[in-house]
């Protein structure tokens, strides 16, 4: 709590011990409560931490001011639904870089952070290994045996690698740690082109 001298503009501290008003949100729990001067000028009424204060502006001593209230409150169990927030295995809602190989025979996805390939229409998804390491962005090789992907973990950072859909041999095309993004084979298949970009507030800065 400040006072403020309108002639000088001089602000100075005179009780630093109030409740937090939660006005550093949008004072969804209300703004601070209002405080008065007493007739005199000499004193500031307040509350803080649950009591009512008598504050002298010249000694700052503050007053606790006794009160006492009568009330009744009615106490009702809220509303609860048991949850269960972790499960093996689930349906995925929502599969995101779809990618169809060049004979239309088949496609490649990333669900939850892993990569599946399905063959169309109606097969069955299976992730293309089984590390534990996050993956992103699959790409067909012009023949349709191999995808390239970004494989990513927080302590190593991203990894360009290409897979063999028939042995699932993974070969790392990078050796860099980095940010890298949408690998993709050119046409002939002897090429791989990719982005290398930088890093966030997320993933960190390091080896951009």
């Amino acid at each position: 709590m400040y006072l403020h001298n309108l002639s000088t503009g001089e602000e100075w501290p005179v009780y630093d011990d109030l409740s937090h008003d939660q006005q550093e949100t949008w004072a969804i729990f209300g703004v601070y409560p209002n405080f008065s001067w007493t007739p005199d000028s000499k004193n500031l009424i307040f509350y803080a931490k649950g009591k009512i204060w008598n504050l002298d502006i010249n000694t700052l001593t503050a007053i606790k001011i006794p009160f006492e209230v009568t009330s009744q409150q009615t106490i009702t169990d809220a509303l609860h639904f048991p949850q269960k927030v972790f499960q093996d295995n689930f349906e995925v809602k929502m599969i995101r870089q779809v990618t169809t190989s060049p004979d239309g025979k088949r496609i490649a996805f990333n669900a939850a952070g892993y990569i599946y390939t399905k063959d169309l229409p109606k097969g069955e998804p299976v992730r293309i290994d089984s590390l534990n390491h996050f993956e992103y962005d699959p790409a067909f090789s012009p023949d349709g045996k191999s995808l390239v992907y970004v494989d990513w973990t927080d302590e190593l950072k991203g990894t360009i690698n290409k897979i063999d859909l028939t042995t699932h041999q993974i070969t790392p095309l990078t050796r860099e740690k980095g940010f890298y993004y949408t690998p993709k084979f050119s046409n002939k298949g002897d090429k791989v082109i990719y982005r290398k970009g930088e890093g966030n507030e997320v993933l960190g800065y390091s080896y951009w």
